[in-house]
């Protein structure tokens, strides 16, 4: 079974009403990359286990996104209500602070 990544599981874990994404991410149980055309135009993309981390943690699946995926500033203005999320990427920023996707993510959420 495939599990969500970035911006997919974001949008999973917080219930964000924000438009399908064309390219969805998946961890999957396969050795090698598979890339998947749906027959509505979208883009399955499931990787391996070694391409991508399992945890599932709001700071891990927000750098996936950045580092992986399109800018998508429909989810994360969505995201960004949340108080939990920008709690999570203050304390990200306070424990990385010279981390490029930490201080974009915080630059992006204010």
């Amino acid at each position: 079974m495939a599990t969500p990544l970035g911006y997919n599981a974001l949008i999973d874990r917080f219930n964000l009403a924000v438009p399908p994404l064309r390219q969805t991410f998946w961890l999957g149980e396969r050795a090698v990359e598979a890339r998947t055309q749906m027959a509505d135009g979208t883009e399955r993309i499931e990787l391996p286990r070694g391409r991508a981390s399992a945890e599932q943690s709001t700071v891990e699946q927000l750098t996936f996104a950045l580092k992986r995926e399109h800018l998508n500033l429909m989810v994360l203005g969505a995201l960004f209500e949340h108080q939990q999320v920008l709690t999570d990427i203050q304390e990200w920023l306070t424990a990385r602070p010279t981390s490029g996707y930490a201080r974009q993510a915080g630059y992006l959420a204010h």
